[in-house]
């Protein structure tokens, strides 16, 4: 998430300086590395709120001296062997995560369950170890990897975070600016890739795997080191690696989704693709094909279209809570370059009593079969209409054919 003056998700007013205290660019990383200790943070949204959490993942690294980073880590183990890292995960209790794809297990440090009104104190608490430990004089940098949602939570419900640090970074959009992915956001997955963690499969995991927000916390040090340990005239090179299916981005979801399922509008008919959500640029700008699965493959979406002017695109999930959820990760999230995305549900519910993907599935079947029915009835009606006519018209000619005969007989 890249700083700029306004911004339309955020309550601001309260922590101010600290949202202005952005660090810009990496010169700016690499100063501040020497005088300030790190702290990561990677949070799990939960639930339908916008702001409510299943786990926080904290990771703490005291300041970096950089003229030792010769020759960073290139793993996850050799770089909590290497510096004084420490991490933790903070579960909030009676609050389950989906079950949809395995999860990994956090195993770079100790996993605290927190019934939901103690985590703000726990966070606190935390935060306050981490100063003592940096004494007086040092300060805490606050870090992350597309710090929209983290910002959103934290600016709502843990505002007391923002007392023990003094500035922050996205390292997402630092890493954006110097490396050759000028046109779109890194994941972190790539990230890590291009700074040679490919071979480290606690860094990468399988794509079908969720990950550990703690995990990732330890993730954002090691992207953090191997920038400080970057020259400041390399440009980092980002290869874009092909998913399988809906996961991640990538050219294999654009050619799934151009196959079938792209549209120009409104995806249709309705009846079909009823769990819609309507998105737009907060700038305006127009959007395309490439853009919008590039953003939203990750959801899963059954069908994409964009309207005729270019301004609004239209995503279809396979549920009611997919298209839920996907409204709450996505409305007022960074879309980069300073812009965000509006999003909005469109389902009615009078054209689906489908509420999940089985329910859909097994309405639009029965629907086929009452249309094929009907067709048969169609058809055997017609054949039987045919037939009546083919007779009349037999008796018809037959009555022409006497009626002719009887005139020649009378002649």
């Amino acid at each position: 998430m890249r700083y700029f003056d306004g911004c339309p998700f955020l309550k601001v007013s309260r922590w101010h300086n600290l949202w202005r205290s952005n660090i810009p660019n990496l010169c700016s990383l690499k100063q501040q590395a020497g005088v300030s200790g790190f702290v990561a943070i990677d949070a799990e949204p939960w639930g339908t709120s916008l702001t409510d959490i299943v786990e926080i993942g904290i990771a703490f690294i005291p300041p970096v001296d950089i003229e030792a980073l010769q020759g960073p880590p290139r793993s996850l183990d050799s770089l909590q062997t290497r510096y004084p890292i420490q991490v933790c995960k903070i579960r909030v209790a009676n609050r389950e995560q989906g079950q949809r794809m395995k999860r990994e297990s956090s195993i770079f440090g100790p996993t605290h369950i927190v019934e939901p009104d103690a985590v703000h104190e726990t966070l606190q608490r935390l935060f306050q170890s981490f100063r003592d430990a940096l004494g007086p004089q040092a300060s805490l940098t606050l870090i992350g990897f597309d710090l929209a949602f983290e910002f959103r939570v934290m600016s709502s419900t843990y505002l007391g975070i923002t007392e023990h640090v003094s500035s922050w970074v996205d390292l997402q959009e630092i890493i954006k600016d110097v490396s050759s992915c000028t046109n779109r956001s890194p994941s972190m997955r790539e990230s890590l890739i291009a700074f040679g963690f490919e071979g480290d499969n606690q860094a990468i995991l399988p794509n079908r795997m969720a990950h550990s927000a703690g995990t990732d916390a330890l993730r954002i040090i090691a992207l953090l080191v191997n920038l400080l340990a970057l020259s400041p005239d390399a440009t980092l090179e980002i290869e874009r690696r092909p998913v399988r299916k809906w996961v991640g981005t990538g050219r294999v979801a654009r050619r799934q989704m151009k196959a079938k399922n792209q549209f120009s509008g409104r995806p249709r008919p309705i009846e079909s693709y009823p769990f819609r959500a309507r998105v737009r640029l907060n700038g305006g700008s127009a959007l395309t094909m490439r853009q919008m699965a590039d953003s939203f493959s990750k959801y899963g979406p059954s069908a994409i279209g964009i309207h005729g002017g270019k301004k609004e695109g239209y995503i279809c999930l396979p549920s009611l809570d997919e298209l839920d959820q996907f409204i709450e990760q996505t409305n007022g999230s960074s879309a980069g370059n300073g812009q965000f995305w509006d999003a909005i549900s469109e389902f009615d519910p009078q054209f689906t009593t489908s509420r999940t993907a089985s329910e859909l599935l097994e309405s639009l079947e029965v629907a086929s079969a009452a249309a094929i029915e009907q067709k048969k009835v169609l058809r055997k009606q017609k054949k039987e209409k045919e037939k009546i006519n083919l007779e009349q018209t037999y008796l018809d000619f037959t009555k022409s054919v006497d009626d002719l005969r009887l005139g020649e007989l009378w002649g």
